[in-house]
C-alpha cells in the first residue's frame, strides 16, 4: 500500500519491506494487533496505522483454502464471436473483457492470500469441469466436490459473470470568459461482476453477490471534438483498473484484511507535546507515550490535558489495547469538547465491536467429511444439492447471474 502522504525515503524503504513480508508473517499476528507506525508529513502531525478489518461475510471455520474459478468465460467460439460483435457495435475494446476477467481473478487471489485467514489457488480446469457458459446457473455440487478434492481445498470462489460497458458523449460549449467554443468529452465505464462462494461439505452457497458494479467517469475538454476524445484515458486500461477493483472488493468482502488508516495526533500546545512529537518522528513511540502520560496526569489546563489524553488513546490503539484507548479517548472528548475527539471515540468503539466479529472469522476447524449424495425419489442422485444464499447484494436494477 502506497502512503498517501510524503515520508522520508528511509521510511518508504522500511514500509515496502514490511509489506513484502506481510504475506509470510501475517498468520503470526494477533487479530487485534495494530502495526505499521509511520510518521506522515502533513499540515497536522499524523501516523499511519495498519488495522485488521473484518469481512462482510463470515466463512465456515473449516475453510482454509479457496479454489478460485472463472466460470464467466465463453464456452465456445460462437459466444466469443458474439462478444466481438457487441464490441464493434458499442465501441467497447475487443478482448477487454477477457483481459479484465484475468485481472479480476489475479487481484482476487492476491488479496485473499494477503489475508491472515485464507490461502487461494487457481486450478487449471476445462470449461466442462468448471461448468462455464453464458447462461449457466450454479455450479453443481458434484463438480464442486471434484474441484475441492482435486485441489485439496475446502471451498470455491467463482467469478460467475463479467461484463464491461462504456458510453461516450461529446458536447460543444462556449467559454463564459473568452466566448470561444470548445468541446467536452466524457466517457462513463462500468464493470459488472457476479460472485459465489460454494462450500461443498454442507452443500451451501455461503455468499451470492450479483451485479456488483464498479464505475468511473472521465472528462476532458479541447478546442476540437477529436482532441477532447483523444485526451480521454485508454479504454482498455480503464476496464483493467475497474476489474482490479472488483476482484479486490470481493476478496475483502469474504476475508479479513489489513487496511492502512491515517491517525492524526496533537503535536503542539506546550513544549512537552512538541518534545513528544520529536519522539514520534524518531520512531520512539514509547518515549512519546511517557511524555503524553505525564502531561495527562499532571496538567491542570483541560485543553492541554485533553490533547495528551487524545495522544495516549492513539498510543494504546497502536499497542492493540483498544479498551484502554477508548477510555483515554472518552477523557479527551470531555476535556477538549470537540468533534475530533468524539469521532475518535466512535472509531475505537466500532473497532472494539469488530473484534468479536474478527474472533469468529479467524477461527479454524478441521474440515468434516462431505455428506453422502442426496437421493432423488427415483433412486438417482441429485448433483445440484441444496443452496443457502447468505443475503448477497442485488443491485437496484434487478439483474441476475446467468
Amino acid at each position: 500500500m502506497t502512503p498517501r502522504f510524503p515520508i522520508p525515503s528511509v521510511l518508504v524503504l522500511g514500509l515496502r519491506q514490511r509489506l513484502a513480508l506481510a504475506a509470510r508473517v501475517t498468520r503470526a499476528r494477533s487479530a487485534v494487533a495494530t502495526t505499521l507506525l509511520v510518521p506522515l508529513a502533513a499540515c497536522a502531525p499524523a501516523i499511519q496505522v495498519e488495522v485488521l478489518q473484518p469481512a462482510m461475510v463470515t466463512m465456515p471455520a473449516e475453510v482454509k483454502t479457496f479454489a478460485v474459478v472463472d466460470r464467466s468465460k465463453a464456452k465456445n467460439v460462437g459466444e466469443t464471436v458474439l462478444g466481438a460483435l457487441e464490441g464493434a457495435i458499442t465501441g467497447e475494446a475487443i478482448g477487454a473483457d477477457t483481459e479484465g476477467r484475468h485481472k479480476a481473478m489475479e487481484q482476487m487471489v492476491a488479496t485473499l492470500n494477503a489475508s491472515p485467514r485464507f490461502d487461494a489457488i487457481v486450478p487449471e480446469l476445462t470449461n466442462d469441469q468448471a461448468e462455464t457458459g453464458l447462461f449457466d446457473g450454479e455450479l453443481s455440487w458434484q463438480a464442486a466436490e471434484k474441484i475441492c478434492k482435486r485441489t485439496n481445498t475446502e471451498a470455491i470462489v467463482a467469478l460467475e459473470a463479467f461484463d464491461s460497458d462504456s458510453s461516450l458523449s461529446t458536447q460543444k460549449k462556449i467559454d463564459d470568459t473568452t466566448k470561444k467554443p470548445y468541446f467536452l468529452a466524457d466517457r462513463y465505464t462500468t464493470v459488472l461482476t457476479a460472485w459465489r462462494v460454494y462450500y461443498p461439505a454442507t452443500h451451501t452457497i455461503v455468499d451470492d453477490l450479483r451485479d456488483h458494479s464498479d464505475a468511473q467517469t472521465w472528462e476532458q475538454q479541447a478546442d476540437t471534438e477529436n482532441g477532447a476524445i483523444g485526451l480521454l484515458p485508454n479504454q482498455t486500461d480503464t476496464i483493467m483498473s475497474l476489474a482490479v477493483n472488483a476482484g479486490d472488493d470481493y476478496a475483502r468482502r469474504i476475508s479479513p484484511n489489513y487496511i492502512t488508516v491515517r491517525r492524526a495526533y496533537y503535536g503542539k500546545g506546550n513544549d512537552r507535546l512538541k518534545e513528544a512529537k520529536n519522539h514520534v518522528k524518531a520512531l520512539d513511540f514509547d518515549g512519546a507515550a511517557k511524555i503524553w502520560s505525564a502531561v495527562a496526569d499532571h496538567q491542570d489546563d483541560p485543553k492541554l490535558r485533553g490533547r495528551a489524553e487524545f495522544d495516549m488513546a492513539l498510543y494504546d490503539e497502536t499497542q492493540g489495547d483498544l479498551n484502554a484507548a477508548l477510555e483515554w479517548a472518552k477523557k479527551a472528548a470531555v476535556d477538549l469538547h470537540n468533534g475530533k475527539s468524539r469521532n475518535y471515540s466512535y472509531i475505537l468503539s466500532q473497532r472494539i465491536a469488530d473484534q468479536q466479529v474478527l474472533a469468529d472469522q479467524m477461527k479454524q476447524k478441521e474440515a468434516a467429511p462431505p455428506p453422502p449424495p442426496a437421493h432423488s425419489p427415483s433412486g438417482g442422485t441429485s448433483p445440484s444439492g441444496g443452496t443457502s444464499p447468505s443475503g448477497g447484494h442485488t443491485s437496484p436494477s434487478g439483474g441476475h447471474v446467468p
